[in-house]
């Protein structure tokens, strides 16, 4: 508001010079021996410089607030579509991670009297190594899960940052203004 009342006083400083220059066109020889002349005339000029700049740089900065926008409008969609891809890899993730831990706790097959020894060892090998493929597996599908949450931590934070600056940018818009 400081800055408002100050462009506010400058105009209407502005205004009374441009008046007083007008009316003492016709007296110009008593106004150039004073050289009140001049100096309105300077300060109509710098006035009109300085709003000419506020009003390049008003544009500037709206320019810039809609880009900012419309950026922010994308990665918002971006981390919407990011988040909603990420939740149905981590939903896919768990089911498996959920069949994982089902098949690694139920037998593959049923002893029957009929098995020879020999048969006997060769699924518990078969056994062993699919129970050691199966805890891999799991190992991995917890892995996952861990990177992809970390993944939508750093969206999430991105979001908030571009957030900030656009909320700055309109501060700065409303400030010139």
């Amino acid at each position: 508001e400081g800055r408002l009342s100050d462009v506010q006083s400058f105009r209407e400083v502005r205004d009374k010079s441009a008046k007083f220059l007008s009316n003492n066109v016709e007296g110009r020889e008593a106004l150039d021996n004073s050289g009140a002349a001049d100096l309105l005339s300077q300060l109509l000029f710098s006035s009109d410089q300085m709003n000419n700049k506020a009003k390049v740089q008003i544009e500037d900065l709206t320019q810039q607030l809609d880009v900012a926008d419309k950026q922010l409008r994308s990665t918002r969609q971006f981390l919407e579509e990011q988040a909603t891809e990420r939740e149905l890899e981590r939903e896919e993730w768990e089911k498996k991670l959920a069949l994982a831990k089902s098949a690694h706790g139920q037998p593959k097959l049923r002893y029957t009297a009929e098995y020879s020894e020999q048969e006997e060892s060769n699924h518990e090998e078969e056994t062993q190594q699919k129970q050691g493929e199966d805890k891999g597996d799991y190992d991995a599908l917890v892995e996952k899960v861990f990177q992809l949450r970390e993944i939508i931590r750093g969206l999430e934070s991105e979001g908030e940052e571009k957030t900030k600056t656009v909320d700055r940018k309109v501060a700065e818009v409303d400030e010139l203004r």
